[in-house]
């Protein structure tokens, strides 16, 4: 259902058995009768229609902006449940180390066992790393601390300060080829 909900937010259609005679308290039951209640109370519209059978089958999406933004809270609260779910330990002392791969193999890990988000917008990924980063011993964190061009994303500074500051800035990039030019923008702005 989440993967689901990731192509509505994105755009896409879904395709669903329809019924009418549902109720409300049948409504949890089945994720059929979820996509049901959603299509019935106007949180989802038709597109197309067909017929297989004895059951009809709605193409469906989101049908504007605000119901969009809904349906993007939930994502945002999915990813909030899974953050306070995990123990960011590992993640913190990969960053404290240095240790890139890990890092990198720590986050993968927590966004495919999430949910990934089509939203590009960097900012979403800002607040989702800054809830993974907190609570990192020994460091208070900064984020966007002023605004403009060139302030790094979010900062981790020692309170000894003879340990090493770290500095984090997150890029978006529609397509894998541009990742390395995103990467070194990132390391030219740090």
């Amino acid at each position: 259902m989440k993967q689901e909900i990731e192509l509505l937010i994105h755009g896409k259609t879904i395709e669903k058995p329809i019924h009418e005679d549902i109720t409300y308290d049948e409504v949890y039951k089945t994720q059929d009768n979820l996509w049901n209640f959603l299509y019935f109370t106007g949180y989802l519209k038709k597109e197309k229609e067909r017929q297989e059978e004895e059951t009809i089958l709605l193409t469906m999406k989101i049908p504007n902006r605000e119901i969009r933004y809904i349906f993007s809270n939930i994502i945002r609260d999915w990813f909030t449940e899974k953050v306070s779910q995990v123990n960011r330990a590992p993640l913190h002392q990969a960053i404290l180390d240095g240790d890139c791969e890990a890092m990198e193999l720590i986050l993968r890990r927590y966004l495919m066992e999430g949910i990934s988000y089509y939203d590009n917008v960097e900012s979403f990924y800002h607040g989702y790393i800054i809830r993974l980063l907190q609570g990192v011993p020994e460091y208070i964190m900064r984020s966007n601390r002023e605004p403009g061009n060139g302030r790094p994303d979010i900062q981790l500074v020692p309170f000894d300060l003879k340990r090493t500051a770290i500095i984090i800035e997150i890029k978006k990039t529609e397509k894998l080829e541009e990742m390395e030019n995103k990467c070194q923008e990132a390391l030219t702005q740090i």
